[in-house]
């Protein structure tokens, strides 16, 4: 077949096989309470995806941990810890 007659699709290149998609689970630990927060099955976005539900929490006056758990292996993959920032107008106790 020469390069400008019709042939089969994809004929010739490697087959593109799906994997299975793992997801992680954000929860929000609080003492011996842990409510689920949300789910996503975009590995890339792990950090991002932990962050934008860390600034939430944090805004609502959460405390506590929230944690990212890889669902098929039922592991940590990152925490954040929440809970009240050091207040930047108190100062360091330093003196001037």
């Amino acid at each position: 077949m020469s390069a400008g007659e019709p042939g089969r699709r994809g004929e010739g290149r490697p087959r593109l096989v799906s994997s299975p998609v793992s997801t992680d689970r954000v929860e929000h630990r609080t003492g011996q309470q842990t409510t689920v927060v949300a789910r996503t099955a975009h590995v890339s976005a792990r950090q991002e995806e932990l962050s934008r539900h860390a600034a939430h929490l944090t805004r609502e006056g959460a405390t506590g941990e929230l944690v990212l758990i890889d669902e098929e292996r039922g592991e940590a993959v990152a925490r954040r810890t929440l809970g009240a920032t050091r207040d930047p107008t108190a100062g360091d106790g330093a003196t001037p």
